[in-house]
């Protein structure tokens, strides 16, 4: 499956309503209500995060690493990674780029991704 038919499934998920995906739980509906719900379901599973998807985590990251260029990564570039999570798309992309900041609502993943960085890094 490429990158962009990726990203449309998701993106056509993402509007029709609450689904159940093989990442995850994607709740959809009142703002707030949403963000609290995600916020909580997020970091509960963040300790084994990595392990419980990793089987979908090696298709994803091979079609990442395939298609950098595509995505517009930029050898020794920067990356904003939004929602980022347990750190899986800046540690996937961390042989093209040069810097990488994560952002994530949920303390857990966050924690996740900057333990995953310090281990990389050190």
């Amino acid at each position: 499956m490429s990158w962009l038919k990726l990203f449309s499934i998701i993106s056509l998920l993402n509007i029709t309503g609450n689904i159940t995906t093989p990442l995850g739980d994607i709740f959809i509906g009142n703002m707030s209500n949403s963000t609290e719900i995600n916020q909580q379901y997020f970091n509960k599973i963040a300790a084994d995060y990595d392990k419980r998807f990793a089987k979908s985590f090696a298709a994803v990251n091979a079609e990442l690493q395939a298609n950098a260029d595509f995505i517009g990564i930029k050898k020794g570039g920067r990356l904003l990674d939004y929602a980022c999570g347990t750190g899986f798309v800046s540690i996937s992309l961390s042989g093209f780029i040069g810097e990488a900041v994560g952002v994530d609502i949920t303390e857990n993943m966050i924690g996740a991704y900057n333990a995953k960085i310090t281990n990389a890094v050190s």
